[in-house]
């Protein structure tokens, strides 16, 4: 392309070179006395924290779109809006063929945000990871208990939408899902020893060794609810199980006792586990 000798119109693509940075963006000179500037968010279409230093150096030669060209002002200056993106093939154009919805992707945490966790791929890409994907089992579950920033994670892409730029993209998805199987880990009936995650007027929920959570609720305990704290541990016997709708409930298991006979009496007396469990001894 040959150097402009007059102010270009809007549309056109021009060339020129780097000659200035400033915090806003990039200086580039279109030749003779004209030049325009390549803002840092017209620099890339994938990353928006661009910046003109982290992507030329001084007299690089750069092709732009003219996307502005004001007014001359009164001592004659008139800007010149460039963009760079603007110059090059949207990626975002072909992003389905790249992460297809159900292909798995590996990536790096970069930022912890309100909905979740941000993600960006080797392809550019960033995808968001909602904080329901975060977690199998977690009810409420937190950012930084499941990733931190400068992680590598495999993730599963969700939803890719090209319009509004958006990949969602989820962690679990990637990782073996603990409630599959877990009729045949845990029967019904079996009794096993949980940790008390949270406690609600209804009921406590329990957490089982590999994570998965139920409910117990208050009308299957047999202990006082003000016995259950977050963090303690209790037995409970399992009532049912939905591996599909992700659901288990729970009764708190029947104290389980030894007898010691002794000449004058046999009495019954309650377990070291079941003290243990509850933090209470219970006398007869």
């Amino acid at each position: 392309m040959s150097a402009i000798h007059s102010f270009p119109k809007v549309g056109d693509t021009v060339s020129g070179r780097v000659y200035r940075f400033h915090d806003g963006g990039t200086m580039v000179s279109l030749g003779g006395a004209v030049a325009g500037t390549i803002k840092n968010g017209d620099l890339t279409w994938l990353n928006r924290k661009a910046c003109g230093r982290e992507t030329f150096t001084i007299g690089d030669a750069v092709d732009a779109v003219v996307l502005e060209v004001s007014e001359p002002s009164e001592t004659g200056y008139v800007y010149v809006g460039l963009g760079y993106k603007q110059a090059q093939r949207d990626p975002w154009e072909s992003v389905e063929s790249v992460h297809p919805v159900g292909s798995r992707a590996t990536g790096r945490v970069v930022s912890e945000v309100a909905f979740g966790a941000i993600v960006e791929y080797p392809s550019g890409f960033r995808g968001l990871i909602p904080h329901r994907e975060l977690s199998w089992t977690a009810r409420k579950p937190k950012v930084s208990d499941h990733v931190t920033v400068g992680e590598t994670v495999d993730t599963e892409i969700l939803s890719v939408d090209p319009v509004k730029r958006r990949i969602k993209a989820s962690l679990r998805l990637a990782r073996p899902n603990p409630w599959h199987g877990l009729a045949q880990l845990y029967p019904v009936d079996d009794t096993v020893v949980g940790t008390v995650e949270s406690v609600k007027p209804y009921g406590a929920f329990i957490s089982l060794p590999n994570g998965c959570q139920g409910l117990l609720h208050t009308s299957e305990m047999i202990s006082s609810p003000e016995a259950f704290e977050v963090g303690k541990l209790c037995r409970v016997r399992v009532l049912s199980i939905d591996e599909a709708e992700e659901r288990l409930a729970f009764a708190e298991a029947a104290l389980p006792c030894k007898l010691e006979t002794t000449k004058a009496f046999t009495k019954p007396v309650a377990s070291s586990e079941y003290e243990r469990c509850h933090g209470v001894a219970v006398s007869f």
